[in-house]
């Protein structure tokens, strides 16, 4: 399991889905589990008022190469959609390779 994969579950089962933009509290929860990440939010410039381009989108970027987001499409703080894993392909592939050796022996 990817860092980001157990921050997501994490951030989605219990911890505020709120951003707190001064103190970002519920990225605490990340950090008494040890995990070591990367924190940023990127604000998108939108043209088109009414599209529904994500407006603002939040990484964690782990060490282990792995990353979590989510998007926020409107200007209120509870429009966060939940937190998505994604391996870096480059640690999946790894993976595959150990199974694989592991699975030869």
């Amino acid at each position: 399991m990817f860092d980001a994969e157990i921050a997501a579950k994490l951030l989605n089962g219990g911890a505020s889905q709120a951003s707190d933009e001064g103190g970002m509290q519920y990225l605490d929860v990340l950090r008494e589990g040890w995990l070591d990440f990367s924190h940023r939010i990127e604000r998108l410039a939108v043209q088109d008022a009414g599209s529904e381009v994500p407006r603002e989108i939040e990484w964690l970027i782990f060490r282990d190469g792995s990353r979590a987001l989510r998007i926020r499409t409107d200007d209120a703080p509870t429009c966060w959609s939940e937190w998505v894993s994604i391996a870096k392909s480059g640690v999946v592939e790894s993976i595959k390779r150990a199974n694989k050796y592991i699975a030869t022996e």
